[in-house]
This record gives C-alpha cells, sequence and structure tokens, in this order.
C-alpha cells in the first residue's frame, strides 16, 4: 500500500512544481483527461515513457471529443482525438512489456464537440 505521500510521484509539465518528469520506474501510471491534450505526433515518446517507466499497471482517462475550451492561439485545448478503439491500437504499439492497462472514455454528450459521431 502507499505509506506516504513520498511513494506518489506527481508529474505535469504545466505546473512548475510538478514540471520535472520523474526517472524513476512505478508500479502504477495514471493519467486522467490528459492523453488528448498531447500533439498525436509526440505521443510516441510519452507513451514509450510511460510503458519503459511503469512496472504493474496503467489507467488512462482519455476524453474522445472537442474541449470545451481553446488555447490562446484558437486551437482546440484537445489535439488529439481519436476513437476508443484507436487509442487502444495506437497505445498497444508502444506497450512492449504488455503492461496491463485499463481504459475510461469519455465520449461527449453535446454533438458539437462530438466530431467522431461516437
Amino acid at each position: 500500500g502507499i505509506s506516504s505521500m513520498k511513494d506518489i510521484l506527481l508529474y505535469d509539465p504545466g505546473v512548475e512544481k510538478y514540471s520535472n518528469r520523474p526517472e524513476d520506474t512505478v508500479d502504477v501510471t495514471i493519467a486522467f483527461d490528459v492523453l488528448e491534450h498531447i500533439p498525436r505526433d509526440e505521443l510516441p515518446e510519452v507513451f514509450e515513457y510511460i510503458f519503459s517507466h511503469t512496472r504493474n499497471f496503467c489507467y488512462f482517462t482519455i476524453h474522445c471529443g472537442l474541449a470545451a475550451k481553446t488555447l490562446p492561439n484558437g486551437e482546440n485545448a484537445h489535439c488529439t482525438i481519436m476513437s476508443e478503439k484507436s487509442w487502444e491500437m495506437f497505445v498497444s504499439q508502444y506497450n512492449k512489456n504488455d503492461i496491463p492497462v485499463m481504459y475510461s472514455f469519455r465520449i461527449p454528450l453535446n454533438p458539437a464537440f462530438n466530431i467522431l459521431n461516437l
């Protein structure tokens, strides 16, 4: 079990306090509503890092539609939008150690944000 907060490594490049990427290997990696904000061409490096630094399990919550917010440059905050199956197939390419992965996909209820018609 977790005995203290020092057993939890936090990483968020957008938050100064947590912007140093951990080099330690961890038992579990959790990413809540993060992956869809990463440009698709940067995802291979992200998944290679995740799977080379995770021992036992990954849990990913991924939104599969447009975000309600836009970036200062006018682009949608969700820059990588794929269907559930596409995400699973994409991620599996980089899971060379067959780490178990559990997904929770968020499908937009508002048709304006559901560009994949899921």
